[in-house]
């Protein structure tokens, strides 16, 4: 447990961009477990957010938070980081309105970390938003790993979400 946590914190610390939620640091206070110190977002998740507003929230509004999600998760695939659990809930509007991507749980480094290849291989994220190949039972015994390609599935999931404020809800 504590080996994910730090490995999280190492990928989340070195993360700077306006679209990705900052990390100032970690805390033992909080039970057994390290906690991360981030900015509280009052406004919630794009989920609670989108739905607070409803159709108050323009088009122009909503592609506008879609485009700073996309901003985000591009850095994040710049910087050889796959998030591996975009959902509604883990993109947060800032109080300027903005939305900040967070909860690098299952992400992911691509590139070389402390000298060896270093890529999480789990899809425990939400069916909804998942790509579907994450979830196919291997007959190579090769089990699927996130990438770029599911997150931009997920990016698309949370479109749908976005633009017409409903889940979508895919028969599995």
């Amino acid at each position: 447990m504590h080996r994910r946590l730090r490995r999280e914190f190492c990928v989340w610390q070195r993360l700077k961009h306006k679209n990705v939620i900052p990390l100032y640091g970690t805390t033992a206070n909080f039970g057994h477990y390290p906690s991360f110190v981030c900015p509280w977002y009052e406004n919630g998740s794009i989920s609670r957010y989108v739905k607070m507003w409803g159709g108050d929230l323009r088009m122009a509004g909503r592609l506008q938070l879609l485009w700073e999600v996309a901003a985000g998760l591009s850095y994040l695939h710049q910087s050889g980081v796959v998030h591996g659990d975009l959902t509604g809930a883990n993109i947060l509007i800032a109080d300027d309105g903005s939305a900040c991507l967070c909860d690098f749980g299952l992400s992911s480094i691509a590139a070389e970390f402390l000298g060896t290849s270093f890529i999480t291989s789990s899809t425990n994220g939400n069916i909804r938003w998942a790509a579907p190949e994450l979830y196919r039972v291997p007959e190579d015994g090769v089990v699927p790993m996130v990438s770029t390609h599911s997150d931009v599935y997920s990016y698309g999931s949370v479109a749908f979400e976005v633009s017409i404020h409903e889940h979508l809800c895919i028969m599995v």
